[in-house]
């Protein structure tokens, strides 16, 4: 028996892969991890997953370790 799913390739670089892995382990959108810096995903988590490693990334962006701080 024979079965396809349709999904959308996702590419891009490993530090990002690690967000987009950390969100799938609530999500369950991977079909299938082709390398480091690709991805098969379902089709409808894209738009949710385009903003959500956004906000991820701004808020990595923002962020200022304790030890930063104080100086």
């Amino acid at each position: 028996m024979v079965s396809a799913l349709t999904g959308t390739l996702l590419k891009c670089d490993p530090p990002t892969m690690e967000i987009v892995k950390q969100i799938n382990e609530s999500k369950h959108f991977i079909i299938e991890q082709i390398d480091e810096g690709v991805a098969l995903c379902k089709d409808s988590v894209t738009q949710f997953l385009k903003e959500e490693v956004t906000r991820r990334l701004e808020i990595a962006e923002c962020y200022i370790p304790p030890n930063e701080q104080q100086k």
